[in-house]
């Protein structure tokens, strides 16, 4: 059960007494809950989305890097992933 503040229910009648019967207490304390749930989740979604555009626009500007270097005139190619011997070895024959 989370206890933070998400907002406020105020309600006032002032045109009769005793309007507020505990059991309608209660109806209003589970509405104002599921009110906080939603307003919680809007905001989850909200950072979700921000989020993922975030992502996107990383991901679309390292695309664009790497067509820029693969395009290069001074570009040779990749080096393998995974190689049988460590990296310090694969260039000491280059010497």
């Amino acid at each position: 059960m989370q206890s933070h503040l998400v907002g406020a229910l105020y309600l006032e009648n002032r045109l009769a007494t005793h309007v507020f019967a505990p059991e309608r207490i209660a109806v209003l304390r589970v509405l104002a809950s599921q009110a906080a749930i939603s307003l919680e989740n809007a905001r989850l979604y909200s950072d979700l989305k921000n989020t993922e555009a975030q992502l996107q626009a990383s991901l679309d500007e390292m695309q664009m890097h790497v067509s820029l270097i693969e395009n290069s005139s001074d570009f040779i190619g990749y080096l393998p992933m995974a190689t049988s011997m460590p990296v310090e070895g694969a260039w000491s024959g280059l010497s």
